[in-house]
């Protein structure tokens, strides 16, 4: 695994600064926008998985449309994925409303509700970043079979998870960490940064898919079927 090549992938192109700017103006753009962008970077991932890892194909206007629909598939997991994090999230909110209204006037925040913060939060964040680790095939397969269906199926996750889940963990606390100090540069660029901030982490993100997806496959994993090339 190359953690800090990840944050290089962007900039191994020709073009990164064509890319750069691009990727930029795509976070602008709400919703459709960033589908495109990620739509283009899976489009480049597939490339280098089929033809080698030097290949990187320019960002083509001429194919927004393909780009908007292969982001749409990722983009569909995740938010499908993140439907637990609601189903959990509302009971606790209403949980401590309830709580707090029945408290009275005094001010003084009871103790059910104090205990309920100590002990909720923590586990909400250890549910939060499981179901984070368990989302990452579920969007890799999406983004390189450009299909819905098949980006929930069990059976590849597990295989997955049970081959790679060491470097899928190290990757994921690699790019809180890192991101974080990331975000961090660009806010000190006048806040205009923030924008390639945020396209330098999507690339990154991306790359570690790719590179979790190789090495699964150099373990003996099952190859994601891939859509013939056009």
């Amino acid at each position: 695994m190359q953690y800090f090549g990840a944050y290089r992938f962007l900039f191994e192109s020709p073009k990164w600064a064509i890319h750069l700017l691009i990727g930029a103006v795509c976070q602008l753009v709400p919703i459709v926008g960033p589908l495109v962008l990620m739509g283009y970077v899976y489009n480049v991932l597939e490339t280098k998985h089929r033809h080698g890892r030097d290949q990187y194909p320019p960002f083509d206007f001429n194919r927004l449309s393909v780009y908007l629909v292969r982001g749409l598939w990722p983009f569909l997991v995740s938010l499908v994925a993140a439907l637990p994090v609601f189903l959990v999230l509302v009971p606790f909110i209403l949980i401590v409303a309830v709580s707090g209204a029945a408290a009275g006037q005094d001010g003084d925040p009871p103790l059910f509700t104090m205990a309920l913060f100590a002990v909720g939060i923590p586990l909400f964040a250890v549910f939060l970043f499981a179901l984070h680790v368990v989302a990452q095939p579920m969007i890799l397969r999406a983004g390189f079979s450009q299909d819905l269906g098949s980006a929930f199926s069990m059976t590849f996750v597990r295989d997955f998870l049970s081959r790679v889940w060491k470097e899928l963990l190290l990757s994921i606390l690699f790019l809180i960490v890192t991101g974080l100090l990331v975000v961090l540069a660009g806010l000190l660029l006048f806040c205009v940064g923030v924008y390639a901030a945020a396209v330098v982490l999507l690339f990154a993100q991306f790359h570690f898919h790719y590179q979790l997806y190789e090495l699964y496959l150099q373990r003996g994993g099952t190859p994601i079927p891939l859509k013939a090339e056009v």
